[in-house]
């Protein structure tokens, strides 16, 4: 029924904002140029690894958030319109019109078990957290009204919080953090100074097995190659196995496929973006870390 209802609503959406989206895609290109559009892989349904599609809002290159984000971005983001290109990600099953915001797979290993539980279903385009305080929330009570979500969800919420999205994007409320251009990062809960905070064995959620970091790796590895089209990254050797026969990591089966990424990418765009010694030490630290630190650094220095 749910999946069901974001089809005929996505459809409907689309059909009618149509020319909008056209007339808003000219502007984009017009006011911060190519790429038109924000990719960054996301945490969906399980944990599972997806590509989420945003008007892009800063411009690209160094610098913090509140440096890069410009007063085009800042119109997208208060209105929200920078969220609307989600709607593919609809269409595709990997998010829904309402659930908890899909946030970065970094976070996965960051959740208590309670507030991993947001994974039970979908992540949506807006939610209960959204129109409850959206950034004007701490990282925990939005964890909190994403479980209160996942435990009471229904047709008749849905339509709710739908109807509470326009009133709260028409208002303009808590578009950022107070004191941030977006939203600080979450480090994780129990800790006074997020700055300084390091997740311990006791307040940290197990990690993974090796199988489910391993898979989670290789699916953003398969993201990157989809999405960017590139077409060396899709031979043999992105599927070889990350652990060795002892249940370690393969520190250079990874480094092997961090190049394997570095060669694709200058393949494609004639450019290098230098990822391996960086990575390579990221990954050797944390390998479920990584995959959101290599696929992100691809990103951020992919060739414009």
């Amino acid at each position: 029924m749910k999946r069901l209802f974001d089809l005929i609503g996505t459809l409907l959406l689309l059909l009618v904002l149509s020319l909008p989206l056209l007339v808003l895609a000219a502007l984009q290109c017009i006011r911060l140029g190519r790429p038109l559009f924000f990719r960054q892989i996301r945490a969906g349904k399980d944990g599972r690894a997806f590509s989420i599609l945003k008007f892009r809002t800063m411009r690209e290159g160094a610098g913090s958030d509140a440096e890069r984000l410009t007063p085009w971005g800042q119109f997208l983001r208060s209105t929200s319109l920078d969220e609307l290109p989600e709607l593919w990600n609809v269409l595709k099953g990997e998010m829904s019109l309402v659930g908890p915001r899909p946030l970065p797979t970094a976070y996965l290993e960051r959740y208590s078990p309670e507030q991993a539980r947001r994974h039970e279903v979908r992540p949506g385009i807006t939610g209960w957290a959204q129109v409850n305080g959206r950034n004007g929330l701490s990282w925990e009570r939005q964890f909190e009204l994403d479980l209160w979500y996942v435990e009471h969800r229904s047709f008749l919420l849905d339509l709710k919080i739908l109807a509470l999205t326009v009133l709260t994007v028409l208002r303009r409320d808590n578009i950022a953090e107070e004191g941030q251009a977006t939203r600080s990062e979450f480090l994780g809960s129990h800790d006074q100074d997020r700055s300084v905070h390091k997740p311990t064995s006791d307040l940290s959620p197990p990690m993974p097995d090796r199988q489910a970091i391993e898979a989670l790796i290789l699916e953003s590895v398969r993201l990157l190659a989809e999405d960017f089209e590139l077409d060396a990254l899709k031979s043999p050797t992105t599927d070889t196995a990350l652990y060795g026969e002892g249940g370690a990591l393969d520190s250079m089966a990874l480094v092997n496929l961090i190049a394997d990424v570095e060669d694709a990418v200058e393949a494609k765009f004639g450019a290098s973006i230098a990822l391996a010694d960086e990575q390579a030490m990221s990954a050797r630290k944390s390998p479920y870390r990584s995959v959101a630190s290599l696929t992100d650094a691809v990103i951020e220095r992919m060739p414009s």
